[in-house]
């Protein structure tokens, strides 16, 4: 695996964006997702000390996730974007949709929600593909 600032520079980013991405997706179909849970619109308190936290725990999740998607790209001798992004859509609908699917049904959550929630993963999956997969030298000829 790679140790070199670029590749600590590259996941940053791709962790920075996925957390755009993710605030920028919940202000479009949040309004969609609450109504389909039954949330109730008034119940966020802004004020509450403890509000960090879910960000907390979302960037180091998202850092997690990308600095594995780098090592099992070395591992796999994935590097061109075009492998990584069939590779991760096979991986998304396996691991991600199928699994928020199954959760969702046996809790009698809409499918609303599951499209909203998986389709989230799914973009910033693809950031992390366009971003992160290695470009070798030495394949290239």
């Amino acid at each position: 695996m790679r140790y070199d600032i670029k590749l600590h520079a590259q996941v940053g980013l791709t962790t920075l964006l996925q957390q755009i991405i993710s605030i920028a997706w919940y202000v479009y179909f949040g309004l969609a997702w609450a109504l389909a849970v039954n949330y109730p619109l008034g119940r966020v308190n802004f004020y509450e000390p403890r509000l960090y936290l879910p960000f907390v725990y979302a960037i180091g999740a998202s850092l997690l996730i990308n600095y594995g998607y780098y090592y099992l790209c070395q591992r796999l001798l994935i590097y061109k974007r075009l492998a990584g992004c069939g590779w991760l859509l096979s991986a998304w609908l396996g691991l991600v949709f199928l699994n928020t699917l199954s959760h969702h049904q046996f809790s009698k959550i809409a499918w609303t929600v599951t499209w909203i929630d998986s389709g989230r993963d799914l973009l910033a999956l693809l950031l992390t593909v366009l971003i992160l997969t290695p470009k070798d030298s030495r394949l290239q000829q």
